[in-house]
């Protein structure tokens, strides 16, 4: 922790909170003489730099210090002025805000056992922080995943476990700033509000000094970039960080020695699984051929078929045909997988990672389905951009992320012409044949007229219908 606050301190030496922090740690650690070498060399810099002594408090400080006051011992019953002492020393809240494990989970059972994998078998705690970062593409099941392992773990984490859902990709609104993330868990801990720290930076290491020598679980859903997480995870060894996110994470796995986990879309028999966890078995065999069109036409995707299935079971006399053919009929429309609310509705899911991609990118993602095949290279995508290859490879690599997931089976995801939502005042980058409504059986016989996409500028306002399409995926 001294360590910690000694470097913070550098880079901030105008930050009296850091320099209170330093003087308190060094002087309840026996190095006294340290923590009023702190002081005065905060002093001259105020001074020097802006004219100004430090304040009362940190003056009054100094003075208890040099007086070697009782109260400043963290065992005095009067050391409540600076309660994150005493929490730290072990009167911390224990925590338990996983949310609840889907009991109709399917499948996922390799990814489980590969996470799993990670930790050590004899349940003793890793000797390193471990972060799990589970990626993929919007409605693919990460957060179902990463609560089931959550629950999963959960009791070999006996001082808690912590969640939070950061709205990195929210269809209701913006992303939740890294300050009040912190804030959130602080007050979880059991820090009063009016004893939280003004600057991020005094918060993150408050934040970390409570959780030292702790195992606890912390799971951040719906992370919007490293960035943002990064402030939110532990520094002592014992702790797991799951992270889940459609973007990459890249700089997680870097710098933090993240472990990823990318998340394809359903395998059949798991989508057909789902399918009867919810719907029921008998219901299933009773129209195998409606089953399957079903599954296809929701691209397996979880979230896709989960509002399907709950449109099923709240109709439990309406035939599955019935369903299919309203999938069917829907081309060029992601209507039918309206969901009630905006994180069950497929359209803003779908949506709000397209309004997270910059301009280029989502030119690029665009015109990526004017390419027919499986996969493009990198120099066809720059030239089909008309971008210079470097340029091309990083938006190749960013463009399509948060929307789609690209997978080793040919039918593995809707396409571009299906997840991306038109911009306002411009044509689809596709058009379906004569009506441009949509193929008649939900794919495309290579019949389509590609006009040149326009560069999109503002958010979208429709989408188009979940097919068996496959993503377009960039390559070397």
């Amino acid at each position: 922790m001294i360590a910690e606050l000694a470097a913070l301190t550098g880079e901030h030496p105008l930050r009296e909170p850091l320099c209170r922090l330093l003087m308190l740690a060094l002087y309840r650690s026996g190095r006294q003489a340290e923590a009023l070498a702190v002081y005065r060399r905060t002093r001259s810099t105020l001074v020097a730099e802006l004219g100004i002594n430090p304040s009362t408090s940190l003056q009054e400080l100094h003075g208890r210090i040099l007086t070697a006051d009782p109260t400043l011992d963290p065992t005095s019953p009067e050391t409540g002025a600076e309660p994150w002492v005493s929490l730290a020393a072990g009167h911390l809240a224990r925590p338990t805000q996983l949310p609840v494990d889907l009991a109709a989970f399917t499948g996922r059972q390799a990814e489980l056992r590969r996470i799993q994998a990670l930790l050590p078998g004899d349940g003793t705690p890793p000797a390193t922080v471990l972060i799990s970062a589970i990626g993929g593409m919007a409605g693919v099941g990460k957060t179902t995943l990463a609560v089931r392992l959550a629950h999963r773990l959960a009791h070999r984490y006996p001082d808690g476990q912590l969640y939070i859902n950061l709205r990195g990709f929210d269809p209701t609104g913006p992303a939740m700033p890294r300050g009040e993330a912190i804030r959130v868990f602080l007050d979880a801990l059991g820090v009063p509000s009016q004893r939280i720290p003004a600057h991020l930076d005094v918060q993150a290491a408050l934040y970390r000094s409570l959780l030292a020598n702790r195992r606890m679980l912390l799971l951040l859903d719906n992370a919007r970039d490293t960035e943002q997480v990064r402030p939110l995870l532990p520094a002592s060894p014992g702790c797991l960080a799951i992270v889940t996110s459609r973007d990459q994470l890249t700089g997680l796995i870097v710098h933090e020695g993240a472990h990823p986990l990318t998340l394809n879309p359903l395998t059949r028999a798991e989508a057909h699984d789902f399918l009867v966890r919810r719907v029921g078995a008998a219901r299933l065999a009773a129209e195998p051929e409606a089953t399957d069109e079903i599954i296809t036409r929701c691209a397996r995707l979880p979230l896709a078929l989960a509002v399907i299935a709950a449109r099923a079971t709240a109709h439990p006399g309406f035939p599955l045909e019935a369903i299919a053919k309203e999938l069917r009929d829907s081309r060029g429309s992601l209507d039918a997988f309206a969901g009630g609310e905006p994180a069950s509705d497929v359209r803003a899911v779908f949506s709000s990672s397209y309004e997270a991609l910059s301009a280029p990118a989502a030119r690029l993602f665009h015109l990526l389905d004017l390419h027919h095949g499986p996969d493009i290279s990198a120099p066809a995508t720059a030239a089909l951009a008309g971008l210079p290859l470097r340029e091309a490879r990083g938006l190749s690599r960013n463009s399509a992320a948060p929307i789609c997931s690209p997978s080793t089976h040919r039918a593995a995801t809707p396409c571009t012409t299906c997840c991306v939502p038109t911009p306002p005042n411009a044509s689809p980058p596709r058009r379906h044949h004569k009506n441009g409504t949509g193929p008649p059986n939900g794919s495309c016989a290579g019949t389509c007229t590609p006009p040149t996409p326009p560069a999109p500028t503002s958010p979208p306002t429709a989408a188009g219908s979940l097919s068996h399409h496959h993503l377009p995926a960039a390559t070397p």
